[in-house]
């Protein structure tokens, strides 16, 4: 099997595709954790949203509307190796613009 190569790039169905099939978990009260395979590239990733997005984002709509949707920009960070990736990167070089709101 052939190795994808790095390359930073992005389509909509990255995010679509995240979105459908991504478990979504929470190991604390400060901490999101996304995990799945990568759109591009099919290795497992995990991707960690932290307290300080957490506490910004993810809040009860006092005003009994619809919870505020907000976007995360995400990219692969699996830990296979990759042709072609730079010193210091991880991942496959995909990145995608996910939606994220308060369940």
């Amino acid at each position: 099997m052939t190795e994808t190569p790095y390359e930073e790039v992005t389509r909509p169905a990255f995010a679509e595709e995240v979105a459908r099939t991504f478990q979504v978990e929470q190991p604390d009260p400060h901490t999101i954790l996304l995990r799945g395979a990568c759109p591009r590239c099919r290795h497992v990733m995990d991707y960690r949203i932290t307290e300080q997005v957490v506490r910004r984002r993810v809040h009860l709509d006092r005003s009994g509307g619809e919870p505020e949707t907000t976007e995360e920009t995400m990219l692969c960070t699996c830990g296979a190796d990759h042709p072609d990736r730079p010193d210091g990167n991880v991942g496959c070089g995909a990145y995608w613009n996910l939606k994220i709101s308060e369940s």
